[in-house]
């Protein structure tokens, strides 16, 4: 009851309300030596501290919902929380980690038979391995993981998998492909009303059509894009998809792409400066396509006396 109850405030904001129901839920699980719902409670607050920025604790609740899962003898539970763990070492920018814990899921989904997880796991892997090195591997998963959501009906672990084929297209240097695939995450993300995933994939797709020589369209799609975030008031602390609009306005030497730089480099930096306690600046600063680019374009602007405070 407890574990439901946390639910409600945690997704109104009201985290200290939800800590308390949470711990009451923890007490009365392990005095029932109920181990699969002490997991879930954990599972709960690891999630909610992710979301605010705590990855601290939903490393250590994780890891708590692990062993109560094993102990359980819970495979399911075993394969979520991997799946969320390595969630955080995403964000975290340690990439090898993500990658090394998505493997493993996506072997044990398939012994248990599980599409669902193994679709999520999957859209989430070819990101991975594009990130790190295999970018044909990576499509070739991400694909897979369209596949899986598809007929395992999960919308928006489809627009996840799309998200991962688009970067990995974009690598590979097969723009058209990228830009089918960042149209479809944009379309599946809008109908989940995720803005960010959405504003990342229209960024990615005004990139894919400047990549493609299609400039009076990158334009148009930046000019739409541009103006929904202007009426949304800003871009919400997301640098991706600043960056993204900022790579396909430079070129054209569109007077706009400098204050998206500058944007981009600011909301990054902060993001960076929030995880500090647990990966160090520059390795994170570092650790993906879009980062090691944010960092470059701003040195050069630096150093041509370009930067502009963001």
């Amino acid at each position: 009851m407890h574990n439901v109850t946390y639910l409600c405030p945690s997704r109104m904001g009201r985290l200290d309300e939800a800590m308390a129901h949470a711990h009451k839920g923890l007490q009365q699980a392990r005095a029932a030596g109920d181990l699969n719902t002490e997991a879930a409670i954990h599972t709960n607050i690891g999630v909610t501290s992710i979301e605010a920025n705590r990855a601290g604790l939903a490393l250590a609740h994780y890891q708590h919902a692990l062993d109560a899962y094993q102990a359980a003898g819970s495979r399911s539970g075993v394969i979520n929380v991997r799946s969320n763990l390595a969630q955080v070492e995403m964000t975290l920018g340690r990439l090898a980690n993500a990658r090394d814990l998505l493997q493993r899921v996506v072997q044990e989904c398939r012994e248990i038979g599980s599409r669902r997880l193994e679709a999520m796991a999957c859209a989430n892997l070819g990101g991975m391995l594009s990130e790190l090195g295999e970018a044909q591997s990576g499509y070739d998963t991400a694909v897979e993981g369209v596949r899986l959501s598809r007929l395992s009906g999960e919308s928006r672990t489809e627009a996840w998998a799309h998200h991962s084929a688009q970067t990995a297209a974009g690598v590979l240097g097969r723009f058209h492909d990228a830009l089918d695939h960042a149209r479809a995450a944009c379309a599946g993300f809008k109908a989940h009303k995720d803005q960010t995933a959405e504003w990342i994939n229209a960024g990615a797709a005004v990139r894919n059509l400047q990549a493609l020589g299609r400039q009076d369209e990158a334009l148009a799609a930046a000019d739409t894009l541009l103006a929904e975030v202007d009426a949304r008031g800003g871009w919400d602390g997301g640098f991706e998809p600043a960056y993204h609009v900022y790579r396909a306005l430079a070129p054209l030497g569109d007077p706009r792409a400098q204050d998206l730089l500058a944007c981009a480099y600011a909301a990054f930096s902060a993001e960076a400066d929030l995880l500090a306690e647990h990966v160090p600046r520059d390795t994170f600063m570092h650790s993906t396509f879009v980062a090691r680019g944010i960092c470059e374009d701003w040195a050069a602007a630096q150093a041509a006396g370009n930067a502009k405070p963001g």
